[in-house]
C-alpha cells in the first residue's frame, strides 16, 4: 500500500470515531413500540327500556315449551336481545309486520318475537 493511504485513514478515524460518540455525548436508546390494539368487535351496546306509554295496553303471554328469542327489529335477520325461557311470562305491548311478531317487554327489555314462539 502507498504511504498517503495510511495517512489519510490515520486522520480520518479519529474524525469518524469523534462524530460517533464521545464523553461529551449522551447514548439514545431506543426501544421498539408495541404495534397497536385492534378491537375487532365493537363494545356491546346498553339497551335501553322505557316504559310503554299509559294508552297503550299490555297483555300478558307464556314462552313456548321451545323457548323464544327476543329480536332487536320484528326480522328474523336483526340481532338477539336475549333468548327466553320455556314458560317465562312476558308483557305483549303491540304487534308488527301483520301481527307475525309480538312486542313484548320481558324482564325489563324490550324486543320483538315471533308471535308462534308464544302460548
Amino acid at each position: 500500500m502507498r504511504p498517503y493511504v495510511y495517512a489519510v485513514a490515520s486522520l480520518l478515524i479519529p474524525v469518524a470515531l469523534a462524530a460517533c460518540g464521545g464523553p461529551d455525548r449522551e447514548a439514545v436508546v431506543v426501544q421498539p413500540q408495541q404495534p397497536p390494539t385492534v378491537i375487532t368487535t365493537p363494545p356491546a351496546q346498553p339497551v335501553v327500556v322505557s316504559p310503554p306509554p299509559s294508552d297503550v295496553s299490555v297483555s300478558h303471554g307464556v314462552v313456548g315449551a321451545y323457548g323464544g328469542t327476543l329480536h332487536l327489529r320484528p326480522d328474523s335477520q336483526s340481532a338477539i336481545v336475549t333468548t327466553l325461557s320455556p314458560g317465562m311470562q312476558v308483557a305483549v305491548v303491540g304487534a308488527a309486520n301483520g301481527g307475525t311478531w309480538a312486542h313484548v317487554v320481558a324482564n325489563g327489555v324490550d324486543g320483538y318475537m315471533p308471535r308462534v314462539e308464544l302460548q
